[in-house]
């Protein structure tokens, strides 16, 4: 079954998790990038779909990875902001 978030509440989740955090942890919130294992598999699998070729697993497995990826981008937007740097890394 797949849950779908309004963009409002992830929005508000975000915040809210900026709010709670000292100084070195929305440091590493707003550095966060992926590690090359994890990397070379969303790549792998936004190939299979671009290119018709994706299982029904995989593209749960891509759906999920978009939408945790829709949060913690947010949740980098308010890191930065709340350190004052660049919205964009």
């Amino acid at each position: 079954m797949s849950v779908k978030s309004s963009p409002a509440l992830v929005e508000a989740l975000a915040e809210s998790m900026a709010a709670c955090l000292d100084a070195p942890s929305l440091q590493a919130i707003a550095h966060l990038q992926l590690d090359a294992t994890t990397q070379a598999r969303l790549d792998d699998l936004a190939d299979k779909a671009n290119e018709g070729q994706i299982t029904a697993e995989e593209r749960a497995e891509y759906q999920a990875f978009i939408g945790i990826s829709e949060f913690l981008g947010l949740a980098q937007l308010r890191a930065r902001a709340r350190l004052g740097l660049p919205l964009v890394a």
